[in-house]
């Protein structure tokens, strides 16, 4: 190179320092459009973008039916406004950390604690400008939620045996029949605009093109929305008239990939990447990465149909939860944190059922049921086989959803053949799976309960709640139980409520509804350029971007 650069006459060299100094200068330009959105959080004329990674499909941005749909649960938070909503750094939890605080309305609850009255704050606004009113919270919770056709039936079920009442253009009373402790949770729900949507019915509301194109009262309204191949993209803008101010954030871009495994691919063009398991967090390893690592107010469980004619001897159910080593468990599917009890407000700790084969087959042989090696199955005096129906939903192959659940059942089958208990494993696809639920066709069953903003127990374990009726998966039924369930929700005071709490818990183990085995442990990746994403307790992932509209860049 040197003997090359002496044939150069001065000219020829400073031709040649000028091309260089233009082809670096075009491959800095060059770089700095394609570079990754986090080596500046994207500020441009005061404009400040926040893009976030999330894996599924947008279905419906309406809060309405977010239930069983991450994607839109998060999007939706950020379009829409309700009358209180989840703090994860504060609220009304008796530890101080995360709970349901006022958000649009103030609210009084009267003496008798059945009676809650909401009033929209002055200057609450929908994006188009129109004033929030009274108006909107009677036609999101009377006219659709209520309504007998409305099909989010989960939603239904909360508010049906309330009474709702117009008192002015800004104030809303709820009545209830009985006190209840969680109502004021249930109240999260986002609301919908009575001035565009009146004239839909609620048959045609999951349909209509609202769904799609959403106008909401929240921090963020919506932008666009556009599906290139696999990847949809939705955009938000800052909402100027939103009545909480002070955050740096004016745009929001969610980049919806089909599938967990490609955000990987993607994660140099993102500031956030939601819902990251424990056993995926080595992957999105990055230096401008915080991990904010959490669990939510979930559980998976064996659930035992204490119906089923095998199954409703105490001894026997006891004799499977003996047998069920739950540690082998976690550690095959790479989570950590085993739950014991579905009351997640007491301390795991304080209830931990250690598994015991040798306890297990005692309390299966004191339940009739005698070790017949020959079969290598247990027999009862009938001569009949301890066979067993043990029911999971089919996931997507290949996918990690169904990689866990293949471990999980197989880890459980072979443990209790271990003490003589044969299982026929049925794996259903989720419409097949749902209809079993609902007939409680099945002796075991896998399954995930969330418990969301509302930890009220009664929709899982009240004997009103079985066959069919509510979230009550064993057909568990026991009368002190339920007056206890009655109790705590009733309840308004922290320590006789906790009290209570212990002693449920306490009947729940000694009956055995159902073998409680994890909860799995997420992080969300945060690009360091952004604060204020403080995450102490939170109910659904979604809580995370609660606040977002009130983060600062570094």
């Amino acid at each position: 190179m040197k003997q090359v650069l002496k044939t150069y006459s001065r000219f020829e060299k400073l031709v040649s320092v000028f091309l260089c100094v233009v082809l670096i200068g075009s491959l800095v330009s060059l770089y700095l459009k394609i570079a990754p959105n986090w080596l500046k959080p994207t500020i441009k004329s005061g404009n400040v973008l926040f893009s976030e990674g999330l894996y599924g499909s947008v279905q419906k941005l309406n809060p309405l039916y977010t239930d069983f749909n991450p994607v839109d649960q998060d999007i939706s938070q950020l379009i829409f406004c309700s009358l209180s909503s989840f703090d994860p750094e504060g609220g009304k939890e008796e530890n101080g950390a995360g709970g349901p605080v006022e958000s649009i309305a103030t609210h009084t609850l009267d003496e008798g604690k059945t009676v809650y009255t909401f009033t929209i704050k002055p200057g609450i606004t929908w994006h188009d400008g129109v004033p929030v009113t009274a108006d909107d919270v009677m036609f999101t919770y009377k006219v659709l939620i209520q309504n007998e056709k409305f099909q989010n039936h989960i939603l239904k079920s909360t508010f049906a045996d309330t009474e709702i009442k117009k008192v002015d253009e800004r104030t809303v009373q709820f009545l209830l029949k009985s006190p209840n402790s969680f109502f004021f949770s249930s109240t999260i729900v986002g609301l919908l605009p009575y001035h565009i949507l009146k004239d839909v019915s609620v048959e045609t509301l999951s349909t209509h093109e609202f769904n799609t194109k959403p106008v909401g009262c929240g921090p963020f309204q919506f932008d666009s929305m556009v599906k290139e191949d696999d990847i949809t993209q939705v955009r938000l803008k800052k909402f100027d008239g939103y009545f909480e101010k002070g955050g740096d954030i004016t745009q929001v871009v969610f980049y919806v990939y089909p599938d967990f495994s490609v955000i990987d691919k993607y994660k140099n063009n993102l500031h956030g990447i939601a819902r990251i398991p424990q056993y995926a967090k080595e992957s999105f390893e990055d230096d401008r990465f915080e991990f904010i690592e959490y669990t939510l107010p979930q559980y998976t469980a064996l659930f035992i149909n204490t119906e089923s004619a095998f199954l409703k001897s105490n001894k026997t159910r006891l004799g499977i939860k003996k047998a069920i080593e739950k540690q082998s468990i976690v550690d095959a599917i790479g989570y950590t944190k085993i739950i014991d009890t579905p009351l997640l407000e007491l301390s795991q700790d304080d209830w931990i059922n250690r598994s015991n084969t040798k306890e297990a087959m005692g309390s299966l042989f004191d339940a009739g049921w005698k070790f017949n090696y020959e079969k290598g199955v247990r027999v009862n005096d009938k001569g009949e086989l301890l066979h067993l129906r043990l029911v999971s939903r089919l996931y997507e192959p290949g996918s990690k959803a169904e990689e866990t659940t293949v471990k999980v059942v197989r880890n459980i089958e072979l443990q209790l053949q271990a003490v003589g208990i044969k299982l026929k494993i049925i794996r259903l696809p989720l419409a097949e799976f749902e209809e079993t639920l609902a007939k409680r066709d099945y002796d075991l069953l896998l399954y995930g309960q969330s418990m969301g903003y509302n930890l009220d127990t009664y929709s899982f374990w009240h004997s009103s709640q079985s066959a069919g009726k509510g979230l009550n998966l064993s057909n568990y039924g026991n009368p002190q139980a339920d007056s206890l369930i009655e109790y705590i929700r009733h309840d308004f005071d922290p320590e006789t409520k906790q009290i209570k709490l212990e002693k449920l818990a306490e009947i729940l183990s000694e009956d055995v509804p159902a073998v409680f085995l994890y909860t799995p442990t997420y992080y969300y990746a945060l690009d360091k350029n952004f604060n204020g994403a403080k995450l102490l307790k939170m109910a659904t992932p979604t809580d995370r971007l609660s606040k977002l509209h009130l983060w600062k860049t570094r």
